[in-house]
């Protein structure tokens, strides 16, 4: 390994990288070492601009987030190692190594420190506070990297022992798509290697501290990962072309984890603040077995829409610096998500109700909506199980036989097995003979296999 870095051979020519006489040479320089994009135009005597144009930030890009750590443990290194790579291209790989491991470093140390354990417990076992199939798969970039990183952190007070389900990479060969439903797993040891303050453990609507907290820690931590990408063209410039195809992973996968981690750390927020089992409490404490059709929306609608517009009036005030705009419009649309989907699960498991007491989910459903709106209306794009989602599942109750097999085939992927199963249970389900409830049982459970 040694002799294809060519360290041995480049001293023939080149002489000791690591001797006296190249270290004095650098020292000697008036200003240090320099880059070699820095000095060209001195070295060719070309005239460089003095008024040359900076890169300006793409508008769709959220803002950037610098904080005391990431400045002196991360951006300042940056450099310094880019410099050796530059100055010792024999051992560059290794240094891009060590830069990318820092990263990792400060990535575990957000990941371990500013989410709770159960949250972590939950992730690893393919929920992650998602009610349906998808959101299994939906952090696993996240989930692998965290395990790989613990493998190697063999120091520190130990903040979770559990297994872990690791799904293989998507692929874009339809054959191999079934792999999503065959994770594997493992057996995972998180350590915590430093410590943060007591008053950040519960970030909810109370401790708006710890929650600005907890978002500018994963908000530092994507910084870190576009200053990555920014100096990704002049990395490779230092790098052998054997190497680049080991760099394009280590890009994606950086860049994976840092979206994801903050993600589930806006998630894990959000569920906080909406207080979901209160919310399935709420649901279930209403007579959903009306007979008459009713024109007023349900009382804990109220007092849900009020909630929100509390949470959001302490967001408001975090985002008024404490906070990127951006963090507060994600965490804003993860708790419609969770709101819409926590209604699904609930109004999914209530026990035959009459088709008037569907019809005031609905309502309940539209109001909801409304209210929301009024506080910060967001759009279909960034909810995509929204009110439309949840409405199609509920008008699903009032179809006949062959429209709910139709029904089914159109959104077999949009629901899990277990809401398919309630609807069966307690809609038209519970007017069928067993033999026939038997048969459309097979006919659905052959669609979403």
């Amino acid at each position: 390994p040694i002799y294809s870095r060519r360290v041995f051979p480049s001293f023939h020519s080149e002489g000791n990288p690591f001797g006296a006489a190249n270290s004095m040479e650098w020292l000697s320089m008036k200003q240090g070492i320099r880059f070699h994009h820095e000095t060209i135009g001195v070295n060719s005597g070309e005239k460089m601009s003095p008024n040359q144009e900076l890169p300006v930030m793409d508008p769709n890009e959220s803002e950037f987030v610098l904080t005391s750590s990431s400045l002196a443990g991360f951006v300042r290194l940056c450099g310094v190692y880019l410099k050796m790579m530059e100055h010792l291209p024999h051992i560059a790989w290794d240094v891009f190594r060590l830069l990318n491991n820092l990263f990792e470093f400060n990535l575990y140390a957000v990941f371990t420190n500013f989410l709770a354990a159960d949250d972590i417990a939950q992730l690893f076992r393919g929920k992650g506070g998602g009610l349906i199939k998808k959101d299994a798969t939906r952090w696993n970039g996240l989930r692998t990297g965290i395990c790989r990183i613990a493998d190697e952190v063999n120091a520190g007070e130990v903040l979770l022992q559990s297994s872990a389900l690791i799904y293989p990479a998507a692929n874009s060969d339809k054959g191999r798509m079934d792999q999503q439903n065959s994770p594997m797993s493992r057996k995972v040891t998180l350590r915590k290697i430093t410590r943060v303050p007591a008053a950040m453990e519960d970030a909810d609507e109370g401790n708006l501290y710890a929650l600005a907290e907890r978002s500018i820690a994963c908000e530092a931590i994507v910084g870190q990962s576009r200053l990555l990408n920014a100096i990704e063209d002049l990395a490779r410039s230092y790098l052998p072309d054997r190497y680049l195809c080991l760099m394009d992973e280590v890009f994606e996968r950086n860049r994976t984890m840092a979206r994801e981690l903050r993600s589930f750390m806006y998630s894990t927020i959000a569920v906080r603040l909406v207080d979901v089992p209160a919310l399935m409490e709420s649901v279930a404490a209403v007579s959903w077995d009306i007979p008459y059709i009713s024109d007023q929306h349900n009382e804990y609608i109220v007092h849900l829409v009020q909630k929100c517009g509390e949470a959001w009036g302490g967001l408001q005030i975090l985002a008024d610096g404490s906070i990127p705009m951006d963090a507060r419009e994600d965490i804003w649309a993860e708790m419609v998500q969770i709101i819409m989907d926590t209604l699904l699960q609930a109004f999914s498991t209530v026990s035959k109700p009459t088709a008037q007491g569907r019809a005031l989910m609905l309502l309940d459903l539209h109001a909801l909506q409304n209210g929301l709106d009024l506080i910060n209306h967001v759009s279909s794009r960034t909810v995509p199980r929204g009110r439309e989602y949840v409405g199609n599942y509920i008008k699903a109750f009032y179809y006949d036989e062959d429209e709910l097999l139709e029904w089914v085939q159109a959104n077999k992927t949009l629901y899990s097995k277990v809401q398919f199963a309630n609807l069966l249970k307690n809609g038209i389900g519970s007017t069928l003979e067993i033999k026939k409830l038997r048969e459309i049982v097979l006919k659905i459970d052959a669609m979403i296999s």
